[in-house]
């Protein structure tokens, strides 16, 4: 993959907490080392692997036999994590994810998972990561922000200082429903009438308040519609 020229220093990343381990100095040799690695490279060494599981047709069975192939040399423990896009496959989304994990544990390697729900895929990887975590994702796994897509590792490398390691399996998304393209729409028209509003109410304001008096409501009614619109952006197009 592109940029990747060196080995990473396993000691940037392992060992001590990360408060402790990333000095300014370090903090700059981290950001400048690669840290999105390929199947070409070697795995860093890790007490576990967070899988990243895109939400889209995968070969599960051969998925298990690469991930157990990972973790049972060095008897990793396994966290799969994954974030459904829409609720019309939830149910199935969940059974592929038991079904993956059982396949994978035995004596040798401990699996765990976890259903990211009401937050973004980063967001959940800073709360439930450790120093020594290594993040295993798709290197075509791509997510949704506002108006594009993605590719997940990038997002994660920009979020996270831990490493990245990418798997080369092709990624079929699935077709979201268009119930889902509707709310989409629907929020995206809700944050339009947000700011037609707010530009009313501050016209009101400018028209009817002075003083201090006009400072605070102004400063209170941009606060309120700048939070507005990024809870629901953050929360509608984040993957």
């Amino acid at each position: 993959m592109a940029g990747i020229s060196r080995p990473i220093n396993q000691d940037q990343f392992f060992g001590t907490p990360l408060e402790q381990t990333f000095s300014p100095t370090k903090r700059e040799s981290a950001k400048a080392a690669p840290r999105i690695l390929t199947e070409a490279d070697p795995l860093p060494s890790s007490h576990r692997l967070v899988v990243i599981l895109p939400d889209a047709i995968v070969d599960i069975f051969a998925l298990s036999k690469k991930l157990w192939n990972l973790a049972a040399p060095d008897r990793r423990q396994l966290l799969l994590m994954i974030r459904p896009n829409g609720t019309e496959d939830e149910t199935q989304l969940r059974i592929n994810l038991a079904t993956l994990a059982s396949l994978i544990r035995d004596s040798r390697v401990a699996v765990q998972t976890q259903w990211i729900a009401g937050t973004s895929v980063d967001q959940a990887i800073r709360q439930s990561t450790r120093a020594d975590d290594v993040i295993v994702c798709f290197e075509e796994h791509r997510v949704s922000s506002f108006l594009k897509k993605n590719r997940l590792a990038d997002i994660l490398a920009q979020k996270t200082v831990l490493p990245i390691y990418t798997l080369k399996d092709a990624v079929h998304e699935t077709a979201h429903p268009l119930s889902t393209h509707l709310t989409e729409i629907a929020l995206m028209a809700f944050c339009l009438v947000v700011l037609i509003g707010f530009f009313v109410l501050e016209a009101w304001i400018d028209q009817n308040t002075t003083g201090t008096f006009q400072t605070v409501l102004e400063l209170l009614a941009v606060f309120s519609e700048v939070w507005i619109i990024i809870t629901f952006l953050s929360r509608s197009f984040k993957g």
